[in-house]
């Protein structure tokens, strides 16, 4: 008798135990909703990216022209000085003194441009940043996402030690479902926004109240 006392003790402990935590579940909270957004292929196929660099680069060819131009001087008067050893040597000193004056004009010319188009490239990734960020927050709140992860997937075919550990360390997320990705919309949305602000007409001055 005591024996089945006590099974049925644990039946109903258990029926007990098992009504608490479907009640505790009822009320805990929802899982986040998550997603993400391979940023490598936003930056690549965002089209505000391709008129920046197409800008950086209408910028930068005057100068980027000019140091071509003062390259090529300078290799042709050094074949003229080399192929002209009865000149006279004063004269021929001359030249070489102002070819090696030119020669560190080219470096510093150089450096600047290598500085200017980095400043150039830097803004432009950071605009583009900027744009990727608002357009994912809107997104989010949109369609009540909690979570959106960086995803980045190379498609460099370089492999070395050093390149397999740097994509190792770019890769936020190891695994993700296929619906989790929404790389696509948020594209979509940034180029459907930066056409329509491209073509928009120019706003006019305020009305006067």
């Amino acid at each position: 008798m005591s024996r089945r006392l006590t099974i049925a003790g644990l039946a109903c402990a258990a029926a007990l135990a098992g009504s608490a935590l479907a009640a505790a579940g009822e009320g805990a909270a929802p899982p986040p909703r998550v997603a993400i957004v391979d940023v490598e292929k936003v930056l690549t196929d965002y089209k505000k990216s391709g008129d920046i660099y197409k800008d950086i680069e209408k910028e930068l060819e005057p100068l980027a022209n000019a140091i071509k131009q003062k390259a090529k001087y300078i290799r042709e008067e050094q074949q003229r000085i080399a192929s002209d050893p009865r000149a006279d040597k004063i004269e021929l000193l001359r030249r070489k003194q102002k070819i090696e004056m030119d020669m560190a004009e080219l470096d510093k010319e150089e450096k600047e441009f290598g500085d200017r188009r980095a400043e150039l490239e830097v803004k432009a990734l950071e605009d583009v940043w900027d744009d990727l960020v608002a357009a994912v927050a809107k997104y989010a709140k949109d369609n009540g996402l909690d979570l959106v992860i960086k995803q980045q997937v190379s498609t460099s075919k370089t492999r070395s030690s050093t390149t397999v550990r740097m994509r190792i360390a770019a890769q936020t997320v190891i695994y993700a479902a296929a619906q989790l990705d929404i790389t696509e919309a948020i594209l979509k949305q940034m180029n459907t926004d930066y056409e329509r602000g491209r073509t928009a007409p120019p706003r006019g001055p305020a009305p006067k109240g």
